[in-house]
């Protein structure tokens, strides 16, 4: 079972900085440039400058690792004296309601999946593993947590009676996202959580590609240092959250597509109703079925029956099939023109837009795949296709730092 340990994380110095939310960013893989020069803006200290720093050359990692050790001599980040786990609450507004979502910072052993200690339920793609580990090389931290999800309930309420060590704010997807962090170090607590953890499974939500790296590192370092087990490349930092936790949730991932030749909505209806019963539709989503988008007008795919998921050409599991993204891959898209671009876009008023812009032929609306979905795939080592799920609210970057 998973290997999980305290560690004396680094934090920023307020006192030196200011306002810790200024320092703070999204992770790497959802800035945009615009959000990436507002961040640059916003400090100089802004994690951005290590985690995800401008330029194109290779030269922007040796640099962030620079910048990260000025940072640390001069003060800006401070280490703890006593190893800790780090209990994170993260507080957003969701439909009006007010959402409380509970996860905690640890060093987590990174091993191969094959182990099924650490599972993962999406692909990667090896450019964006080259990058990370570019920068693990260079910095020798974890400046960004891995987002892992555990089966089961632990009790934090005691741990969040005392004040916050630590408070700050992140605006994700348009809104505020408040944060509160405490240190937990009492011996007993930490050896209790350390127990918990063992018993189960950590699912990968977001950040498989950092995983990756750091199973590559490991190896890297293992051939030039020889084994050792308690070295700190062995280990990588994630923040875990319960499946079970009110406040975890998962939207979708709307796609926009364009094709390779001109289509028209009656191509479309008369390429799918074979396999699924198509109606017209006023609304946008649909809790079950995927809706698409075409001609300024929805319509909603029903498969005709349960088997149709499954006549899916690949040997996967029946609950891989049935994934909204597995059918939209792997039966609705096989059955159109090919697909000359796809977008990803989680909003679904702007994936409307752009096919209303001209710009693509059509969109398709998904339903949220949900924890326990996940769950059941991950423990198959069934990877979804890419961009299944989108985790909210983010994990920030820059609140607890891994240096070794």
């Amino acid at each position: 079972m998973p290997e999980v340990i305290p560690f004396r994380g680094f934090t920023y110095h307020t006192g030196k900085t200011g306002s810790l939310s200024r320092q703070l960013t999204l992770p790497y893989d959802v800035i945009s440039p615009e959000m990436r020069e507002d961040y640059y803006k916003s400090s100089p200290y802004n994690i951005v400058r290590v985690d995800f720093r401008k330029g194109e050359d290779e030269r922007r990692y040796s640099a962030s690792g620079i910048e990260l050790s000025k940072w640390i001599a001069k003060g800006v980040l401070a280490r703890d004296t006593q190893p800790s786990f780090y209990l994170l609450e993260q507080s957003f507004k969701m439909n009006g309601r007010l959402l409380k979502r509970t996860g905690f910072y640890a060093l987590v052993k990174a091993e191969e999946f094959s182990k099924k200690e650490v599972l993962p339920h999406e692909e990667t793609f090896p450019k964006h593993k080259q990058d990370r580990l570019n920068l693990l090389r260079a910095c020798k931290a974890h400046t960004s947590p891995i987002f892992g999800v555990y089966d089961g309930k632990f009790d934090w309420s005691g741990f969040k009676k005392e004040k916050p060590d630590l408070k700050f704010a992140l605006r994700d997807g348009g809104q505020s996202v408040k944060g509160r962090l405490w240190k937990i170090t009492d011996t007993a607590a930490v050896n209790r959580i350390v127990s918990f953890i063992k018993r189960r499974m950590i699912f990968i939500a977001d950040g498989h590609h950092r995983y990756e790296t750091a199973v590559a590192y490991r190896e890297e370092s293992k051939k030039k240092y020889g084994r050792n087990r308690k070295a700190p490349w062995n280990f990588t930092l994630f923040t875990l959250v319960s499946l079970q936790d009110s406040g975890l949730i998962v939207y979708p991932t709307h796609r926009a597509v364009k094709f390779s030749r001109p289509v028209s909505v009656k191509m479309l209806i008369d390429r799918l109703e074979g396999k699924f019963t198509i109606t017209p539709c006023k609304k946008k989503a649909s809790a079950k079925n995927i809706v698409f988008y075409s001609g300024h007008k929805f319509y909603e795919l029903a498969p005709k029956n349960t088997n149709v998921p499954l006549s899916i050409p690949l040997k996967r599991s029946a609950a891989w099939k049935r994934l909204s993204t597995s059918v939209l891959h792997h039966l609705v898209l096989k059955a159109l023109p090919r697909v000359k671009t796809i977008s990803y876009i989680r909003d679904s008023k702007e994936a409307i837009s752009a096919a209303d812009s001209g710009s693509f032929d059509a969109v398709f609306l998904v339903p949220a795949i949900s924890p326990s979905d996940i769950r059941k795939t991950a423990v198959k080592l069934e990877r979804m296709p890419h961009k299944s799920t989108y985790f909210f609210p983010k994990l920030p970057a820059g609140v607890v730092i891994n240096k070794f």
